[in-house]
């Protein structure tokens, strides 16, 4: 598997101190060790009292903020965003969360999606909230997502790639309409080959939504080059 580069902000890579040296970028309570941020937090110090000041500006003149000030701050973000995982600004929205976008984006092949009319590819180290609101979409229309099984144990980068082409080369891959790729799996925690995946996907023109969660800050990240049509992040 591929080796997790440490990026800054700004898309320039450079070492992070970690462990007890970067504990006080952080509000976490004295001998307090948190492991868990795939799922909560922590917020770092810096990134909470920008949100403070933006929550105080907006209750200082609330209707202002609303009508005339929450547009261009919201724009400036995205512009930001956009330039830090290279994709075009008006190809990227904020959502609550990956879990609100990735239904949404579920939601939006309505129509195309169940027995008889489309199917949905995915990995076995799929999220589970992915494979939750799956699960609930085929109790409404029938039974249409193919998963493709990964041993838990990973050696190389063909646990992902050689099962994915026999499923393809099987001729399956004709009734897939979307195909789910996480860039960094939560359980396990791997870093899968993204572009690889993709280009194989793409080969048989099946539309890809990539699971981002884990992946900005984590791994060097270009939307654009990707090619994928749509991504989904939450950090």
């Amino acid at each position: 598997m591929q080796a997790l580069p440490r990026t800054s902000t700004t898309g320039i890579r450079h070492q992070s101190e970690f462990g007890h040296r970067c504990r006080p970028l952080f509000n976490l309570a004295e001998g307090f060790v948190h492991l868990n941020y795939g799922s909560w937090g922590a917020t770092p110090r810096q990134v909470t009292e920008k949100a403070a000041s933006l929550r105080a500006r907006m209750e200082e003149r609330p209707d202002l903020w609303f009508r005339k000030l929450l547009a261009p701050e919201t724009l400036r973000v995205r512009e930001v965003l956009a330039r830090y995982v290279d994709a075009d600004v008006a190809d990227l929205a904020l959502t609550e969360n990956v879990s609100a976008s990735i239904t949404a984006v579920l939601r939006s092949f309505d129509g195309r999606l169940g027995p008889g009319k489309g199917r949905v590819l995915c990995f076995s180290t799929v999220y589970e909230m992915i494979r939750n609101t799956l699960t609930v979409m085929e109790h409404e229309r029938g039974r249409f997502v193919d998963t493709i099984p990964v041993s838990r144990v990973v050696q190389n980068d063909d646990a992902f790639l050689s099962p994915l082409r026999e499923y393809l080369e099987s001729g399956k891959g004709t009734e897939v309409r979307l195909a789910i790729v996480s860039h960094v799996s939560s359980t396990p925690a791997l870093h899968l080959p993204v572009r690889e995946i993709v280009h194989l996907l793409h080969k048989y023109d099946i539309k890809v939504l990539l699971d981002g969660a884990h992946a900005v800050g984590l791994v060097d990240l270009s939307i654009r080059s990707l090619g994928v049509g749509r991504a989904v992040d939450d950090r």
